[in-house]
């Protein structure tokens, strides 16, 4: 029994490309599941409040500070064209 070939060309996405997607999508779902978390387990009245220790802050200062370099240099690269 003979098979009809036709020409129909598959889109493939890249593995990496793939890998990327997934990534974000389970960073996404699990900022999610921690976020849902915090807001139920707040309500429920039994929260315990401490302070936040002083290196949370620095590491997060130094963290925007680096995604701001990283725009400001991606920015940088496409006036530049490369």
């Amino acid at each position: 029994m003979a098979q009809a070939v036709t020409d129909i060309k598959v889109k493939r996405i890249h593995p990496k490309k793939f890998a990327l997607w997934m990534a974000l999508v389970s960073i996404v779902m699990f900022f999610s599941a921690f976020t849902s978390a915090y807001i139920v387990r707040k309500a429920a009245g039994n929260w315990l409040s401490f302070p936040l220790p002083i290196q949370f802050y620095i590491s997060t200062f130094f963290l925007f500070y680096q995604v701001q370099c990283s725009f400001i240099y991606l920015e940088e690269l496409i006036n530049l064209g490369i």
